[in-house]
C-alpha cells in the first residue's frame, strides 16, 4: 500500500486530514486508487473549464470538414453557429448546457419566424452534442429533442431564413 500525503500542518488540520484519511479508505475499499481517483478529478475539472460549446464545436467541425461537403455548404453551417449560437452560448461549459439553454437561445429566431433556420440549427447543434457525447466528454446529449420545441413547416409554406 502506498503512501498518501494530504498536505502539511497547518494548512491541512489534523480534522481535515482525518476526513481525507476515512475518504482514501473508503475508496480503497471499493477498489479504487484515490491517487488515480483524484487525478481524473483534476482531469475532468481541466476538461470542463476547456471544453466550451465553441470549442467542441470547433473539433466537431473539423470532422464534418472532411466529409467531403462544399467550401459553400461548410461556410454556411459555421456561419449560421457563429450568428446565433456561438455568441450566446459559445463559452458556456459543454459540460452545463441544457435543452432550455439552446431553446432560449432560438425563441428570437421563432418570433421573426425562421423555422427553417431553427430546423437547420438544431440538427447541427445536434451533431455537436453526439460528437461531444462519441469522444467521451459528455454521457448524453442534452440537445436530443429541442427541435420538439419549435413549430415545424407546413407543407407549401415558403422558408425565412
Amino acid at each position: 500500500m502506498a503512501l498518501i500525503s494530504f498536505g502539511s500542518y497547518p494548512e491541512v488540520s489534523l480534522q481535515q486530514a482525518r476526513k481525507l484519511r476515512d475518504e482514501a479508505r473508503e475508496l480503497i475499499k471499493q477498489g479504487i486508487d484515490p491517487q488515480e481517483y483524484k487525478a481524473e478529478l483534476e482531469q475532468r475539472k481541466q476538461e470542463e473549464i476547456t471544453s466550451t460549446f465553441k470549442k467542441v464545436a470547433t473539433d466537431w467541425f473539423k470532422v464534418k470538414n472532411s466529409k467531403g461537403l462544399t467550401e459553400i455548404t461548410l461556410k454556411g453551417i459555421w456561419n449560421s453557429l457563429e450568428l446565433h449560437i456561438f455568441p450566446y452560448i459559445g463559452n458556456s461549459s459543454i459540460f452545463k448546457l441544457k435543452a432550455k439553454d439552446f431553446i432560449k437561445v432560438m425563441e428570437p429566431l421563432r418570433a421573426s419566424g425562421k423555422l427553417e433556420t431553427i430546423k437547420r440549427l438544431c440538427q447541427r447543434i445536434n451533431e455537436i452534442m453526439f460528437y461531444a457525447v462519441n469522444i467521451g466528454l459528455i454521457e448524453a446529449n442534452p440537445a436530443v429533442k429541442i427541435k420538439d420545441a419549435f413549430e415545424s413547416l407546413t407543407k407549401g409554406q415558403m422558408p425565412k431564413n
